[in-house]
């Protein structure tokens, strides 16, 4: 997406309906019900395990060879530098889906905007954020008094580990905290939380890849964990982050001599 300034967001309606599905399938899929009797679906319905990867297959076939655009599942992101360009990637994806016959929900599309929402992300000419309505229900949101709602926490904190430096660094204290019966808050688990949180909220901007532009890559490894950030180098001798990166190390690795 470098250089790109101008957003569409396609949302493509009733996504799974669009596949045909055989014979077979159809009666692995057959409801009995109360007032119709069996009904066997001649398209693909919700909640079969593997319709979501099936779907994203037909999708990328449907799109294959077209550049400036992004796909998943039933959403398409579509960008360019100026509206010219805009409009010849938007009538080439329009085509593509009329001949598949796929259509949109209007209310949900957004067309030659500045800034669009795609994935929990906000993007725009200057790079890649957290969506705000995201960032705002973590602000409002109460410290975790369960299982579950830390679990959630730690869901949403990984969701956006991209932006987070040396994450499962930073979340071992509540992860452990997962595995203790009964639930119980720690002064480690607050202060891990709060520093997650606080780069949770952080306006960081990671800029999108130009293969114009040296890369950095900056890694550091503890006995268990490894981390890593990639990075641009700008004109003015900036660095400005790409990505970041970490992991655990399991039993076997921890074993392992450092250098």
């Amino acid at each position: 997406m470098k250089g790109s300034n101008l957003f569409c967001h396609l949302d493509i309606t009733d996504a799974y309906s669009h596949l045909v599905i055989d014979d077979k399938f159809g009666e692995i899929l057959t409801l009995n019900t109360p007032t119709q009797g069996l009904v066997r679906p001649t398209g693909a319905v919700y909640g079969a395990a593997n319709i979501t990867a099936v779907w994203q297959r037909r999708m990328e076939m449907v799109l294959q060879g077209l550049e400036h655009v992004h796909n998943f599942f039933d959403d398409i992101l579509v960008f360019a530098e100026n509206f010219e360009e805009l409009m010849t990637v938007l009538e080439q994806v329009l085509e593509r889906l009329r001949v598949n016959g796929l259509k949109f929900n209007r209310s949900k599309c957004v067309f030659a905007t500045k800034e669009v929402e795609f994935l929990g992300h906000h993007i725009n000419g200057e790079g890649l954020m957290k969506a705000d309505k995201h960032m705002e229900a973590i602000r409002n949101s109460p410290r975790p008094s369960t299982i579950e709602e830390l679990q959630l926490f730690l869901g949403k904190a990984t969701y956006y580990c991209a932006f987070i430096h040396n994450m499962l660094t930073k979340d071992r204290p509540l992860r452990q905290m997962l595995k203790t019966v009964p639930f119980q808050w720690t002064p480690e688990a607050e202060e891990a939380y709060n520093v997650i949180k606080e780069d949770l909220l952080s306006p960081r901007t990671l800029i999108t890849y130009d293969p114009q532009l040296p890369l950095v890559l900056a890694t550091d490894a503890s006995k268990t964990r490894l981390s890593a950030v990639l990075s641009h180098r700008l004109t003015d001798a900036q660095e400005r982050p790409i990505a970041f990166a970490s992991r655990p190390m399991n039993a076997a690795k921890v074993k392992y001599p450092q250098n």
